[in-house]
């Protein structure tokens, strides 16, 4: 049962992804921006964070990676940590509306600061690095643990760039937010 759950919650996200992608570009909006660290290190961000997410239905649907056994407990407990990473991720996406892009670019309409935005100022990059934790976690396989770790390395980097690119975009009202929430947790 937990193979199905954590596959569904992989396949979700992708679906998500998919779904927030279309109906921003049938409003004729880019969701492309412009990287905020090297397109190298940009890519590779990416590349490691979904080569970690997919090993989760790689382990749960064509071999095992796992160099240990696993509990039930602990397979449970990164399923449970997967689906707040997706619920995290659709929140942000949901209230981040028109102005959810990759990367830098076009500025966001208005600065997001109620909801999931008011405990952080980015719920989309923590559900990312949760679902990260959750893949590792979830196949005990010392290659995820590596893409993972540097999936979120680069990913802290993106939004370091991202947060000094910001107050020029939303001027004080931003700084403000940035001392009174906190950015991942």
């Amino acid at each position: 049962m937990q193979d199905a759950v954590a596959t569904t919650l992989v396949l979700a996200f992708f679906v998500l992804n998919f779904v927030q992608k279309r109906i921003l570009r049938a409003r004729r909006i880019d969701p492309r921006g412009a990287p905020p660290l090297p397109r190298v290190q940009f890519a590779l961000a990416k590349l490691t964070m979904v080569a970690a997410w997919l090993a989760i239905p790689t382990q749960a649907c064509v071999t095992d990676l796992r160099l240990v056994a696993a509990s039930s407990l602990v397979a449970w407990a990164a399923v449970a940590t997967e689906a707040l990473g997706l619920a995290l991720v659709a929140l942000g996406y949901s209230y981040l509306g028109d102005a959810n892009q990759m990367g830098l670019g076009r500025p966001p309409a208005a600065l997001q600061t109620a909801d999931v935005y008011g405990f952080s100022r980015n719920p989309i990059y923590l559900g990312f690095h949760l679902l990260t934790v959750a893949a590792a976690t979830y196949t005990l396989d010392p290659f995820v643990f590596g893409f993972g770790l540097v999936s979120v390395v680069l990913h802290d980097r993106i939004v370091r760039a991202e947060e000094a690119h910001l107050p020029r975009e939303l001027g004080p009202a931003y700084e403000r937010y940035r001392t009174r929430v906190r950015g991942c947790l």
